[in-house]
């Protein structure tokens, strides 16, 4: 398998009794290693996801794939990145909500179900994503641990959601969706415009200085 790192080929190759995830593991380590982050990575062309078919892509034999291709950035690009997806999720989650509450009222209990796990996982992974970022700008444990405030606020009510939804009182998880949820919502979104807005500061600095 040719492994390449933003389109470039690398000298060494993997083969034998090695699987994807651990070539990506070792790979990964190098990157760190050398101060830089891995953001993305493929294998013949298909990204390696974060759902539940990660595990068996990474399982995959090295000796069934071609190439692995895996994308690298520096620290301070990521934690711009994050934020900035953290920010574009929570926006698109305020949009969906509404519509997620109608369709469990109407009893599309299925559908609805499933577009409510998804929502679920993004505002979870993206609270993660933003504190990571935080943990390691040299000046953000005020911002910290406002973000820690806004979970604090949000997780609360994604357990209500969850709670009504496991005692199938989907009228009340529709409240949650409708009323009290977008509240939340809101705050966070404004919380992380800041955090981010600082974070393009922090980087702006950094990013001289270390060139």
């Amino acid at each position: 398998m040719k492994i390449f790192l933003n389109g470039h080929e690398l000298a060494k190759q993997a083969d034998g009794p090695l699987d994807v995830g651990q070539v990506l593991d070792e790979v990964q380590t190098e990157v760190h290693q050398g101060g830089k982050v891995v953001v993305a990575a493929a294998i013949d062309g298909v990204q390696i996801e974060h759902g539940f078919r990660r595990r068996r892509q990474l399982a995959t034999p090295v000796t069934r794939v071609n190439r692995l291709d895996m994308t690298i950035l520096e620290p301070e690009v990521v934690s711009q990145q994050i934020l900035q997806d953290a920010l574009e999720m929570f926006r698109q989650v305020q949009k969906e909500v509404a519509p997620l509450a109608a369709s469990f009222r109407i009893g599309n209990e299925t559908t609805a179900n499933q577009n409510l796990a998804d929502i679920v996982e993004r505002l979870t992974l993206s609270l993660k994503g933003a504190s990571l970022v935080l943990q390691r700008g040299q000046s953000t444990a005020h911002a910290l641990g406002q973000l820690n405030l806004a979970g604090n606020q949000l997780m609360p009510a994604v357990d209500r959601i969850l709670a009504a939804q496991a005692a199938g009182d989907y009228t009340a998880l529709a409240d949650e969706l409708e009323y009290e949820l977008p509240l939340v919502l809101r705050e966070c979104y404004i919380l992380l415009q800041k955090l981010a807005r600082a974070a393009e500061f922090e980087a702006s600095v950094a990013l001289p200085e270390a060139n």
